[in-house]
């Protein structure tokens, strides 16, 4: 079981919208209760248990950095998850969202945008590291979400083999790297093709030969059989969502999601780890032992 935790969330205050300090929330109980939960884990084999690192260490540094991705290997994170976007020249950088995110993006002349501003495939590199994504807007919402994130001002926003180079010079060679294509069916105007972002993606885990500490995940299931197709010695996670903000599955409706790459969950029986299984039989029964569940 993987499990993903936003390092520096506000998961331990008493009760939402309680005005007590993390601190001040740290009874007893919980403190016994957390010991023994971290005796438990320390006797599971190793691979048991996965820390990830969700976009770095967002509750407590800067998201998608390279300073965010350091804290979270000082912080015995196994694996480091992060948002892969490609820009106009074809660079593999590190973004969650597909436009520039006022609430933690200012310009050159210091300010914050104003409004979501371009298209991050719209933008070379060159353009991207212009921006400054080190500090969140205080007056933002995103802000009051991680009032213990510590401005680190100046950071870009790193590419993917920038963030390949960080644990090796770190002396750790162990670390595992979960990296979510970022696409969407429904926007191809904002990204490459399926084919071209896995192809992509496969030649640069390669060439840092990385491929047997990588997952790609993506709740966009086209790059993944690419992925697949491409190198199957690279794991996938197939992302899935049946939310108000987001049904990649969209069970009982006519027709194929046009995220799960032409298949529907429908012809299956509604299961969607059969549907997943039929991407590829022998894919799943080798890539079998790892299991992610987003808290």
């Amino acid at each position: 079981m993987c499990i993903e935790p936003h390092m520096g969330s506000n998961r331990f205050q008493a009760a939402a919208g309680s005005s007590k300090s993390w601190t001040e929330c740290w009874t007893p109980t919980l403190c016994a209760t957390t010991v023994v939960f971290w005796l438990l884990m320390s006797s599971l084999p190793a691979d048991t248990f996965d820390l990830q690192g969700h976009r770095g260490a967002r509750g407590l540094m800067p998201e998608n950095t390279l300073a965010g991705f350091a804290r979270a290997l000082t912080l015995g994170a196994t694996t480091l998850e992060m948002d892969i976007r490609i820009s106009r020249d074809g660079h593999l950088i590190i973004s969650h969202d597909s436009r520039l995110n006022p609430a933690l993006t200012r310009g050159q002349d210091g300010k914050w945008l104003a409004a979501p501003g371009p298209a991050i495939n719209s933008l070379s590199l060159e353009q991207l590291t212009g921006y400054d994504v080190g500090r969140l807007d205080p007056s933002s919402r995103y802000a009051r979400r991680f009032p213990r994130q510590r401005a680190v001002d100046g950071e870009r926003i790193p590419t993917l083999a920038q963030v390949l180079l960080l644990p090796p010079a770190a002396g750790n060679s162990q670390v595992r790297l979960n990296l979510e294509t970022k696409l969407s069916p429904l926007e191809p105007h904002l990204t490459p093709s399926p084919e071209e972002f896995a192809a992509k993606l496969v030649e640069q885990v390669r060439a840092a030969g990385a491929t047997g500490r990588v997952t790609v995940q993506s709740f966009d299931w086209r790059t993944l059989q690419q992925v697949q197709s491409l190198a199957p010695e690279i794991d996938t996670a197939y992302l899935t969502a049946q939310q108000r903000w987001l049904d990649n599955i969209q069970a009982k409706r006519p027709g194929a999601s046009p995220w799960t790459a032409g298949m529907d969950v429908d012809d299956f029986g509604g299961s969607i780890p059969r549907m997943i299984h039929r991407t590829n039989p022998d894919y799943t029964h080798r890539h079998h032992k790892r299991q992610c569940r987003w808290q």
